[in-house]
């Protein structure tokens, strides 16, 4: 079997599917990576055939990215070059080999064009967060706002629904179809119900007591772990990371993703959040503006470190 396997995003978004297509590999698969042309150091040294998808790392400064109504658009717009590059890599491939395609949510569209470029094509979904899967059930949260708990299940839908009409379709549909129609394939009516439909199987790549299982999640369903992956697993650790955790108390441990440009308010939260409960802390981000520079020294700001390696001491 050739899996190809596409993600998008940052090293957050990376590594999980980076630990897949290694594991993939190991039992013995052919396997083709899909990602942004940015991580090729990070792909190559692994020896998987790599093909590099346009990203403009512009995007990551854009006001409107981590807004909870407006960010879809944003990122919507910024991946569909990348995701582009899908069916012509699929429709290159020899018609008789059989071929999976392991994919970010993003990519679903294109991965049904592929289905229909590849007969015979079977498609997966990985999801990297509860948050990825729509659900009425509770804890059900709307970006930041939670929905209370009395609110019944048809209200919910009806909710969803809106959301989808509201800030989903007019955003995503027109591409979609757009693509779609000249290919005689059916237009799509709303994204969030036709999305979920698409994969042959969906995977979490969260466990169970992180998330449990919802009723409307899609089916069938494979619940997976964590999967870990670091590109600098042996490498020692920084001096003054080192000297910091021998010097007192486990830290508390805070970090927006290597992606987050945006999260200086976060980091001054944390710093006092850190102060107020007189605890030590070790903030992580690669972007050092984000974090108040007067840290005091039961502080630390480092820009990567391995979670496995840290999260034990913290």
């Amino acid at each position: 079997m050739h899996y190809i396997v596409v993600t998008i995003g940052s090293a957050g978004d990376l590594f999980p599917f980076l630990a897949l297509a290694l594991g993939l590999r190991a039992r013995g698969h052919r396997v083709s990576f899909l990602g942004p042309e940015q991580h090729g150091p990070w792909v190559r040294p692994t020896g998987l055939p790599f093909t590099g998808l346009p990203a403009d790392e512009a995007v990551l400064h854009d006001p409107d990215l981590w807004h909870p109504a407006r960010g879809f658009g944003v990122v919507w717009r910024a991946t569909r070059p990348a995701m582009a590059r899908i069916v012509p890599f699929v429709e290159a491939l020899p018609q008789d080999e059989r071929c999976a395609l392991l994919v970010h949510p993003l990519a679903l569209p294109e991965a049904d064009l592929c289905r229909a470029a590849h007969p015979g094509v079977k498609i997966a979904a990985a999801y990297l967060a509860p948050a990825n899967l729509v659900t009425v059930h509770d804890p059900l949260l709307v970006g930041p706002w939670r929905v209370p708990s009395w609110v019944p299940l048809s209200a919910r839908r009806a909710f969803w629904r809106w959301v989808g009409r509201r800030f989903i379709d007019p955003v995503a549909l027109a591409d979609v179809n757009a693509a779609r129609i000249p290919r005689g394939l059916a237009p799509v009516a709303t994204l969030m119900d036709w999305i979920a439909a698409v994969p042959d199987l969906s995977l979490t790549l969260f466990p169970d007591w992180f998330a449990p299982t919802q009723p409307d999640w899609p089916r069938p369903m494979v619940r997976g772990d964590f999967p870990l992956f670091d590109p600098h697993l042996d490498a020692a650790p920084a001096p003054s990371l080192d000297a910091f955790l021998q010097a007192g108390a486990a830290p508390l441990v805070f970090t927006h993703g290597t992606g987050n440009t945006q999260a200086a308010a976060y980091f001054r939260q944390a710093r006092a959040a850190a102060a107020q409960l007189d605890r030590r802390a070790i903030f992580l981000t690669p972007h050092r503006e984000q974090v108040p520079a007067d840290l005091p020294d039961t502080m630390l700001w480092q820009d990567y470190v391995p979670l496995r390696r840290l999260l034990p001491q913290a």
